[in-house]
């Protein structure tokens, strides 16, 4: 059996730059900005975005076998503004987009596939 997939290094360190630039940026200094870190138990990191403690937008970051980031999960407001600009980009946060969906569960969701980086 193999162990649960989990972000590597390098992708961990990838996700920690992703969320100090959005930390830091001008356009969201009235927001909270949170990285959360479930690498040991579902092997994924995410991001999350609030205002007066009413979520925005969460970005779930989902390893491959490798460790490597395989698809970013948006979840919250603008959808479809995050679908539209991302499909004509094909780009996220500076990593390559290879594949982008509209999809749903508990909730809708952007379901973008990561390229290599």
């Amino acid at each position: 059996m193999l162990p649960p997939c989990r972000l590597n290094d390098r992708s961990q360190s990838i996700i920690t730059n992703i969320y100090r630039n959005i930390k830091g940026h001008p356009k969201f200094t009235h927001l909270t900005v949170r990285l959360s870190s479930e690498r040991i138990t579902t092997g994924f990191m995410s991001i999350e975005v609030s205002n007066n403690g009413q979520p925005i937008n969460l970005f779930m970051f989902c390893p491959n076998w490798m460790g490597n980031i395989d698809s970013v999960a948006i979840y919250g407001s603008n959808l479809n503004r995050h679908y539209s600009t991302i499909s004509k980009t094909l780009n996220i946060f500076g990593l390559p987009v290879i594949g982008i969906d509209m999809d749903s569960g508990m909730s809708d969701f952007v379901d973008v596939q990561i390229g290599k980086y």
